[in-house]
Order: structure tokens, then C-alpha cells, then sequence
């Protein structure tokens, strides 16, 4: 619709104009530029795609402007927002507290980590686990845990939750449409929809970025990429195995002997076996921190 790119001038109410420098990150619905104020002051700006709803607000970018969290160290909330409208259409473009960081999924890899390399990996897993906690203490579910939606600045070891279109209650109305990314999709949600979102589905999610971030070895170890309805139904037809039972083995790879008893529950297919993140929390400032 518009011609939205490096080196347009917005005007937010409080920030004042800001200029966007670079794009720095794009996905399906948006656009993520960095951007600076007329001090210099550096910000992320992103851009979401035009839509002709009346008010120029979906529901997505609804719960990511009204994001009713407490602040927190863990997480970047929007600051403020605009709307760009031309010929009926509307372009929201939503400011941001700016960090220099890349996506977690950048740092994917499928070659087991180092000792060192796991070392600052579970550090940053504990980041992330008090970051989905943030969500569950305060009664909200998340609803598109991925290694996209975590910022991490491996100058620091720090990591932020971002993404939060698809927030919802966890006593209370969810989503009517599913935005999730159906690779870390629930079992539940798969099947139910976005009714079936709960902290549950969020662990489930969870449960597959920390193999990802620390035993992607385990992926081809245990037939990940099979999926889980693949195995619950040759569970069923074989009657030898609980077909609700987790979808990752019970063997730990090394160094993550601690939490892995976690890793193994968030991914039980049974929702009622999965373990909170507090749970998870508990574990890693064990490792970590002795």
C-alpha cells in the first residue's frame, strides 16, 4: 500500500519523528525496522501489514498494543503506535524499545554444542523460561512460543521475549484465528484450535525450542521430524507403548541430566503430564547458579 521503507519519517505522539535507519527483521504479517529520533535515540519500529479494518486495528495488533503485562527485564513491550491510512486501507507502525540482538533461530544449528557452547546456552534457557513465566504468573498464555519470538544478545548472554499478537487469557476469551507456528504447534491446539491454547501448549512449544537450542542432536536421535501424530498412532497400533506418553526419549544427553525429566514432560502428548515453567526455572538456576 504505502511506500513505507529506509529513510521514511513517522511522527509518533511521545517519541516525536523517527527516522528508520535499517530493516533488521521481516516475517509473514510485518516488518521490523531500527529507527532514531531526532537526539539519536535508537528504536525498533515494526511495520504491519495494510488492512481495511474499520478501525485500522486486527486483533493481532490489538493484543500487542494493549500487551497488559507487568514490565519486565525479560520481555519488550510496545511503547507506542501509529496509523498510516491510504486509499481505505491501514498500515500500523508500532515503536519499541530498541536491543541489539538477533533471533535465537539465528543460532540454530544441528551439530551437538560444545561444552562451553551449552554452558552459555543454558544461561540464556533460563533467561527464556523466566520469560515465559513472566507471561504465566501474570495469567496469560503466549501462544506462538518459537525460536523467532526470542531476542538474544550473545554479547550478553541476555535474551527478550517479543511477539505478543497472539496473547490471550488464560481464564478468558483465546484467539478466533490460529497464528501459531505450526512447527511448535501443540498436539491440542493442532487438533482443537486456538481454544485449546493454555500455559500447557506455551511448555509444549517451549519444549521443542530447548532441544533445538540445546540437543539438536536429539532431533534424529529420536525421529522428531516423524511428528507427533506419526508417533501416537503407531503407538496405538503397536499397544506396547503409552500413545500419549512423551514424544522424546527418557535418556538425557549428556550435561542436561537435570532438566531433561522437564524436557521429557513438556513433550508428553498427555497435557497433564507436562511440567509448569516454574518447574523449569527451579532446575536451571541449579544448573547454573549451584
Amino acid at each position: 500500500m504505502s511506500e513505507i521503507g529506509v529513510g521514511t519519517l513517522l511522527d509518533f505522539p511521545i517519541a516525536g519523528e523517527v527516522e528508520l535507519l535499517e530493516m533488521i527483521r521481516s516475517g509473514g504479517s510485518s516488518y521490523v525496522y531500527k529507527g532514531a529520533d531526532t537526539d539519536n535515540n535508537i528504536f525498533a519500529v515494526k511495520v504491519v501489514r495494510a488492512n481495511a479494518v474499520a478501525d485500522g486495528i486486527t486483533q493481532r495488533v490489538f493484543n500487542e498494543i494493549n500487551n497488559p503485562l507487568p514490565l519486565s527485564k525479560h520481555i519488550i513491550k510496545a511503547k507506542e503506535h501509529i496509523l498510516l491510512e491510504s486509499y481505505g486501507l491501514t498500515e500500523p507502525c508500532i515503536l519499541f524499545d530498541y536491543v541489539p540482538s538477533k533471533e535465537v533461530s539465528d543460532f540454530l544449528t544441528t551439530s551437538e554444542p560444545s561444552q562451553e557452547g551449552l554452558r552459555r546456552r543454558l544461561i540464556a534457557a533460563e533467561q527464556m523460561a523466566l520469560a515465559l513465566h513472566h507471561v504465566h504468573v501474570n495469567g496469560y498464555v503466549h501462544g506462538d512460543i518459537s525460536p523467532k519470538n526470542f531476542l538474544l544478545d550473545p554479547s550478553k548472554d541476555r535474551v527478550h521475549l517479543i511477539d505478543f499478537e497472539t496473547l490471550c487469557p488464560i481464564n478468558g476469551e483465546k484467539m478466533n484465528r490460529l497464528w501459531t507456528n505450526k512447527d511448535y504447534m501443540a498436539p491440542e491446539v493442532d487438533q482443537h484450535g486456538p481454544k485449546a491454547t493454555s500455559p500447557a501448549s506455551d511448555v509444549w512449544s517451549f519444549g521443542l525450542v530447548l532441544i533445538e537450542w540445546l540437543s539438536p542432536q536429539v532431533w534424529e536421535r529420536d525421529d522428531l521430524d516423524e511428528g507427533w501424530a506419526a508417533k501416537f498412532n503407531r503407538r496405538k497400533k503397536s499397544k506396547k507403548d503409552r500413545p500419549t506418553d512423551s514424544i522424546v526419549g527418557k535418556t538425557s544427553p549428556k550435561g542436561l541430566e537435570e532438566i531433561w525429566p522437564w524436557i521429557h514432560s513438556a513433550l508428553e502428548i498427555s497435557i497433564q503430564s507436562r511440567l509448569d515453567v516454574k518447574d523449569l526455572v527451579i532446575r536451571l538456576r541449579s544448573v547454573n547458579h549451584g
